[in-house]
């Protein structure tokens, strides 16, 4: 969770601005994101919600893990340019645009890029010389 709010700060469209992210299918990642924005010395609030479906309302991320609709994910966020994030590499391969995952021991960042265009990402140079990159 804490990756993920950083890697955030990669992405020129989301910086600075209080973050909406939903959690599907690991209510433990929402309660630490939750946490992490409780704390005082947190950069920016957020708002954290969790459920087994798409939200209704505005949401900057949707985290997913396990088998969800991935087909009925991509939809939602491309119309809503929404940065979907995932902690398993191979959902980038069925459109997703991250991945933060155990790499041995270190954390991992995966990126599709193709994905990432699609949800209007755009990265900084940075986290792409650091990231693994995928383009289709």
């Amino acid at each position: 969770a804490a990756i993920m709010l950083k890697l955030v700060e990669f992405e020129e469209g989301r910086r600075g601005e209080v973050l909406r992210v939903h959690v599907i299918g690991n209510p433990g990642v929402a309660e630490i994101l939750k946490k992490r924005f409780d704390q005082e010395e947190s950069k920016r609030g957020g708002i954290v919600s969790v459920g087994r479906t798409l939200p209704k309302s505005k949401v900057d991320i949707v985290f997913v893990q396990g088998g969800f609709d991935l087909d009925s994910l991509s939809a939602f966020s491309r119309s809503r340019k929404a940065m979907t994030v995932t902690n398993d590499p191979s959902m980038l391969q069925e459109g997703l645009s991250v991945a933060i995952y155990d790499d041995e021991g270190m954390p991992g960042i995966m990126l599709n890029l193709e994905a990432s265009r699609e949800e209007n990402l755009d990265w900084r140079a940075e986290i792409l010389e650091i990231a693994t990159v995928l383009d289709k």
